[in-house]
């Protein structure tokens, strides 16, 4: 039964390390090469790290309680300290990694939102124009009795447009504070439970370490 239990410890590791592992390929396969002098690509990885950071938090915790199970039907040993230490390593760097990502995203996300806002009003000026060559076309080739109403017609179509501007400037700044609020949240969470965790872990470890060290001496 103890022998079943220890293999059940095993396999959280390997669970653990298969969390880890996945994750960080496929951060590197999108990551690499860094453009982090474009905004929207940095707000776009920075995002996409806050919302996969969940399966190498898991990872972590699976590796931990795996080592955890072996201790206690393999006693407490070297081998499994320095695994331990390792880990607590590993969160704590990944860990000031998500702390960078934090500085990163919020640099990014506002220069990305005024972007958004520029483009739309740009396209806006755009259609504006188009209008304003349509009804000068239009101007010459109708009685002068008729351009009043046309003039109007011009008025209303860009008032339609410049309302249609505000309600999708208002849904970018809307959905950019719901997005804002989200990864923010998410990446601090992920650095207190890493932190936390990698603190923990490689400091215990390293006295447990050095109580074995004078056990044996």
């Amino acid at each position: 039964m103890e022998k079943n239990k220890n293999y059940i410890g095993k396999i959280f590791v390997l669970l653990g390390l298969t969390c880890i592992i996945t994750t960080l390929t496929d951060l590197c396969v999108v990551v690499l090469p860094p453009h982090l002098s474009n905004p929207e690509w940095v707000n776009k990885i920075t995002t996409l790290i806050a919302d996969k950071s969940i399966i190498p938090s898991i990872g972590v915790l699976f590796i931990l309680a795996g080592l955890f199970i072996k201790k206690q039907y393999e006693g407490e040993s070297k081998g499994i300290l320095i695994k331990q230490q390792l880990v607590g390593a590993f969160s704590l760097l990944f860990g000031i990694g998500l702390m960078i990502s934090t500085i990163l995203y919020s640099l990014s996300v506002g220069t990305v939102e005024s972007n958004q806002i520029s483009f739309a009003k740009q396209k806006a000026e755009q259609a504006k124009i188009q209008i304003e060559k349509q009804v000068a076309k239009i101007k010459v080739q109708i009685p002068e009795e008729q351009q009043e109403k046309l003039k109007k017609e011009k008025n209303n179509q860009i008032q339609k447009l410049n309302v249609q501007l505000e309600q999708y400037i208002e849904a970018i700044n809307k959905q950019s504070l719901k997005s804002k609020i989200r990864v923010l949240v998410n990446l601090v969470s992920f650095i207190i439970i890493f932190i936390f965790t990698g603190v923990f872990s490689f400091f215990t470890s390293l006295k447990q370490l050095k109580l074995l060290k004078f056990n044996k001496n």
